[in-house]
């Protein structure tokens, strides 16, 4: 690098250029064409701690200079010196001998000899330390007049937001005050209103400017709910904490009672001065109207307007755990036709009947007496004060009112009896469960000796603990069902006529085993079943449990005998019934001629207009129908015509006395008759002897089932299910 100083053209370096002064205050340094210094001041060589003899004619200017601005030095000031004759004011760091660096400006300038040749160039050094220090204090002085600056116009601005803030929000809460529904009013410490917004005003009918100033009772001066006790501010200590809103007030304006819940809040400066009270408080008409209406609601039937039986339960359980003398009577009513009614005309006849029953209660009843809807077609009443016989009478007042009332519905006339259940209350000894349970018994029982009369029961009622037996039922059944401990039975069906065919015909009967393997008979389970909804299960387990045995034994149906399957009246108003059998069906692919359903004459009818569409259902598949027990009815072959069943199974009443009775014979005979007529083909029940089984053969029925043609068998084990 110390070759780009030399300058072509002699060799004549010359001396230092004219007022270089070795004693000067700044640095003085001659270099010449070689690059090294030839010539220095003491100045300089005290700054960089060097001696004479170490410099002259041994270094250059950029030896004395970090690696870093040599490299600036060689390509930028040189090449600028050689082009521009001259370099001012050039900031560098110089590095003393011990290596401590010191900030220098340095003047450049090019040495010509007389002839006008460079012959080397003049360095001027000065310390720009103190420079330096002043101009870096210059600088943080300007940086924080700057910085104040900053700060003074940002506190200006945050003055003006805060300002602006302050200003939106006294309008928002003016805004907001002025708009909530909630009467608010400021008391001071004197005890005059100091502020109200419109809501208070409006409560309070008063005028918002004139109430100012004003002693708050002028304007403000509602009585507690309960008591009457007028509200006293003062009453509240300086320290009290706010009063809660739970209590009701009612403030008087002109003749109108108006509900109100207030709260009241003390007002505190910011050293916990005491400055007035807050009183907030709410006009609760419609909420109190709502919470009202929500009350009745939620305790009354909405049908009826009778209280449900939830509310009934509540006031029953009141007067069992009360300490109340003995006085008290719970009857529990059924309706005896009211399904017919539900059946025959719909549910619109059915609502309006219960709202006509509901009104012929009331008006029987006595004032005090408590009537509600359980659900359905079953009603409660507590009689209140009341002795045993003076019950007795209520009810009997009430059968008979019920009996004597006839429903009208499209012109129709039905009749309307009633089933009670009375119970005289133990209050401190009877719990709620046992007491409904108890009068729910009694009005089954009354139902059972043939509806429409009062049982009355006692501690000690037979009937009704056979009853409660039945309950017992609920529990085995289920578990039986969980853990099918159900066993399929079957007794033949025989042909009579030759031309009634050879296949075989097998009604599917049913036994239960308990847990010790015990066979238990179906009428010891079924009324229990039919009467608390269980039957539907059972009656699906067996259809499900028969055909998957039927695909196992039958699996391309040939020589498979036709199996009757009994349906309880429970099932026939099952929606999910027929679903049901038209998956299985499809599931284990059956034939469904090969399946015949039975149902009673009395289900049959009780259940008209779904037994109708469940037959017609099932037929449109290829199933077969059966009406049991046909004859038992008091209208019998009325309803035949609307059922399209293929078989009648003759009453076995009229059958097992054959040949004793000459009605009984008449009747089978006449049954029989209408039943070929109709296409219909009859079967004989109850055939324990082999007379009554030719007599039978003689008047052409069809076929025959009984002791005399087969015994009941386990399903599938033996000859009863292989037709």
């Amino acid at each position: 690098m110390r070759d780009e100083m030399t300058v072509s053209g002699g060799g004549d370096q010359g001396t230092p250029a004219d007022g270089f002064a070795l004693n000067s205050l700044c640095g003085m340094v001659a270099v010449g064409l070689d690059g090294n210094i030839s010539h220095s001041n003491e100045v300089f060589l005290a700054w960089t701690g060097y001696d004479r003899d170490d410099v002259i004619g041994k270094r250059g200017l950029e030896d004395f200079l970090s690696p870093g601005e040599r490299v600036f030095f060689q390509g930028q000031c040189q090449p600028m010196l050689q082009l521009g004759g001259a370099v001012c004011e050039l900031a560098l760091r110089l590095v003393a001998r011990d290596g401590t660096r010191f900030p220098v400006l340095v003047n450049a300038a090019q040495r010509r000899n007389a002839q006008g040749k460079v012959v080397g160039a003049d360095f001027t050094v000065f310390n720009a330390s103190e420079r330096r220090r002043y101009e870096d204090e210059l600088r943080m002085a300007r940086q924080r007049a700057e910085e104040s600056d900053a700060r003074q116009r940002e506190l200006n601005q945050r003055l003006m937001q805060s300002h602006a803030a302050l200003h939106a929000q006294t309008e928002r809460l003016r805004l907001i005050l002025g708009a909530i529904g909630d009467g608010v009013v400021a008391v001071d410490g004197a005890g005059t209103v100091s502020y109200m917004n419109p809501a208070a005003a409006a409560l309070c009918a008063c005028d918002r400017d004139a109430a100012l100033g004003m002693p708050l009772s002028r304007v403000f001066s509602p009585v507690e709910e309960q008591d009457g006790q007028p509200f006293h501010l003062h009453a509240l200590s300086p320290d009290a904490t706010p009063a809660e809103p739970a209590r009701r007030w009612v403030l008087c304006k002109d003749r109108d009672r108006i509900p109100v819940t207030l709260s009241v809040a003390p007002m505190r400066d910011e050293a916990g001065g005491m400055l007035g009270h807050l009183i907030v408080f709410r006009d609760v008409s419609a909420s109190q109207e709502f919470e009202s209406r929500l009350h009745y609601l939620a305790t009354h039937d909405a049908l009826t307007q009778l209280i449900n039986r939830h509310e009934f339960e509540r006031r029953l359980s009141a007067i069992l755990q009360s300490d109340s003398p003995a006085g008290h009577t719970l009857m529990y009513l059924d309706l005896d036709q009211f399904k017919i009614v539900n059946d025959t005309c719909g549910h619109a006849a059915g609502d309006e009947l219960m709202r006509q029953l509901a009104h012929v209660m009331r008006r029987t009843l006595r004032k005090e007496d408590t009537l509600a809807r359980l659900g359905g077609d079953e009603f409660g009443v507590l009689l209140h004060r009341s002795e045993a016989h003076e019950a007795l009478a209520v009810a009997e007042r009430l059968r008979q009112a019920l009996r004597a009332f006839d429903f009208v519905w499209g012109g129709k006339v039905f009749p309307i009896g009633v089933s009670i259940g009375l119970l005289a209350l133990l209050p401190g000894e009877m719990l709620l469960c046992d007491a409904m349970r108890i009068a729910d018994s009694a009005c089954y029982v009354a139902k059972e000796k043939g509806r429409n009369r009062v049982h009355v029961s006692t501690r000690d009622d037979l009937e009704v603990e056979r009853h409660k037996g039945e309950v017992g039922w609920i529990s085995r059944l289920h578990a039986a069902l969980k853990d099918e401990r159900f066993v399929l039975f079957g007794q033949q069906i025989r042909a009579l006529q030759a031309e009634s065919g050879a296949a075989g015909h097998v009604e599917v009967l049913i036994r239960m085993t308990e847990a010790d393997g015990t066979l238990v008979s179906p009428m010891a389970f079924i009324p229990s079943a039919e009467r608390y909804g269980i039957m539907p299960q059972i009656d699906r387990w067996v259809i499900g449990s028969l055909l998957r045995r039927f695909h196992e034994l039958h699996p391309d149906c040939a020589g498979a005998p036709v199996y009757a399957v009994n349906l309880s009246g429970t099932t026939l108003c099952d929606e999910g019934f027929l679903p049901f059998v038209r998956e299985e069906l499809a599931r284990w692919r059956v034939d469904p001629a090969r399946i015949c359903f039975e149902v009673t004459e009395t289900a049959a009818i009780a259940n008209l207009k779904q037994a109708t569409h469940l037959i017609t259902e099932l037929k449109a598949l290829g199933c077969r129908f059966s009406l049991d027990d046909f004859g038992s009815g008091m209208s019998s072959f009325g309803y035949l015509k609307h059922l399209a069943v293929d078989f009648i199974k003759i009453d076995g009443r009229f059958v097992k006395d054959l040949l004793a009775d000459r009605v009984n014979y008449t009747m089978v005979e006449a049954i029989h008759r209408v039943g070929h007529v109709m296409g219909l083909r009859t079967i004989a029940e109850f055939v324990e002897n082999a007379q009554v089984l030719e007599a039978l053969r003689g008047i052409g029925v069809d076929f025959a089932q009984g002791y005399e043609v087969h015994r009941p068998a386990p399903l599938f084990s033996d000859r009863a299910g292989a037709g």
